[in-house]
């Protein structure tokens, strides 16, 4: 997949958070983001996967406009773990991977042997 943020601006209360970022990942690039504390470099990445509504800019996932489409459709080609989380959970890998899998189903659709095959490989 290839990840093209262009013009990127997000502001609290009318102060510029960060403004005019421009972020290009191609297929099979790893990427890191380094700055100081408080220069933008988590909300940047919020505002690319819609937790902040950016004020302007445009996020394209391939051929996919990001901040246009539904979250339900974001989740089939995205998805986050956060490094910090208040809330203390008992999961497995396994069933962390199986809630990936979420997006792709009907309400309330079990997993079945697809599913199964797909978190195992």
């Amino acid at each position: 997949m290839k990840l093209h943020a262009e013009n990127i601006s997000f502001m609290v209360d009318k102060i510029k958070i960060i403004e005019d970022i421009s972020l290009q990942v191609n297929e099979g690039q790893f990427v890191g983001i380094l700055g100081p504390n408080g220069c933008g470099k988590s909300t940047l990445l919020k505002s690319i996967y819609k937790v902040n509504k950016p004020q302007a800019g445009t996020v394209m996932l391939d051929d996919l406009n990001v901040l246009e489409i539904t979250p339900k459709k974001l989740a089939t080609h995205l998805a986050v773990v956060g490094q910090f989380n208040t809330t203390s959970f008992d999961f497995t890998v396994y069933e962390m991977v199986a809630m990936g899998r979420t997006p792709h189903k009907k309400f309330m659709e079990n997993d079945n042997a697809h599913d199964r095959t797909l978190m195992l490989h």
